[in-house]
């Protein structure tokens, strides 16, 4: 009876656990020509999926419950030979906010350079001291930066274990002929984001994330005025990033991320003096001004 009851116990413990990642992946063909066979995309979506979704990221242990929604949406461009593709991918993760049914949208950001080999037969081999393949490179220095905007969400740059992660991908990756790995394949790729968020210049956004996320929008379920200020008093330490860096990658995915729950946030008619707000965001995040006007019904 004894051992039949310690048999139970491990069940419900390991029967409970699970990977990090619960990230739903999409491959969006249509723009290749009918001479691919598309049980090829059937199986390279089952295997990038399984790659995430299956492999374990820490050593964390994860309640079902507990695991990070993402979503992983591929756009094959084109086939040039067997086995070659040239891709886009886009990638969101969100987050549960406290007391409510709402998931925040926390990582947000499109990758041009997302071209790799792929065959029917082949293997997703990783390991963190190399890049076997550039397609098992660029999705797991994803599932490292998911993870790492994840955890510095709750808790004061909680995910630098995951930055630095991030960033051996990126080593392991300088002398690739691949696009995105190095600094000069432009200023918005894999290696200047992770560039940015491992230099002590830009620590605000860490900060941000912690503070917007929960000491701001944890807390609203109970006291709405007291975590929107949280949010805009915090959201006011990116000025010095925008200031010095008014390029900086960074910047653009996190304002990506949340722009939209922003103006939803100080749209509220119970939000006063909103004018003030709406020409500190448009400083702060040029790109969006239109969307911020909508804060004061413009």
């Amino acid at each position: 009876m004894q051992r039949f009851l310690i048999w139970v116990f491990v069940f419900c413990v390991l029967g409970s656990s699970a990977q990090e990642l619960n990230c739903t992946v999409d491959i969006n063909f249509a723009q290749v020509n009918n001479s691919v066979d598309v049980t090829v995309f059937q199986k390279m979506k089952k295997d990038i999926s399984d790659f995430v979704n299956s492999r374990k990221w820490t050593n964390h242990v994860y309640a079902l419950t507990e695991r990070i929604e993402c979503n992983m949406f591929i756009t094959i461009k084109n086939v040039p030979t067997a086995d070659r593709y040239e891709a886009t991918l886009q990638l969101q993760s969100s987050r549960p906010i406290y007391g409510t049914t709402y998931k925040s949208t926390l990582f947000d950001v499109n990758d041009n350079d997302f071209n790799f080999n792929y065959s029917l037969n082949q293997n997703l081999d990783y390991s963190d001291n190399d890049n076997i393949s550039n397609l098992t490179s660029v999705l797991a220095y994803y599932a490292y930066m998911v993870l790492a905007f994840d955890y510095d969400s709750y808790s004061l740059k909680g995910g630098a274990d995951y930055f630095q992660k991030a960033q051996n991908v990126v080593n392991n990756c300088l002398n690739s002929a691949e696009s995105g790995w190095k600094a000069n394949d432009g200023t918005k790729n894999r290696y200047w984001l992770i560039e940015n968020l491992m230099n002590p210049v830009y620590d605000p956004i860490h900060t941000t994330l912690y503070n917007y996320h929960r000491l701001g929008l944890d807390i609203m379920s109970t006291d709405i005025a007291k975590g929107r200020q949280v949010i805009i008093e915090n959201l006011k330490t990116l000025q010095a990033i925008q200031t010095r860096k008014p390029s900086a990658y960074s910047m653009k995915v996190f304002f990506d991320a949340k722009n939209r729950e922003i103006v939803n946030i100080f749209s509220d008619e119970s939000v006063p003096d909103k004018q003030p707000i709406v020409d500190f965001l448009s400083k702060v995040d040029p790109g969006n001004i239109s969307r911020y006007a909508k804060i004061v019904g413009k």
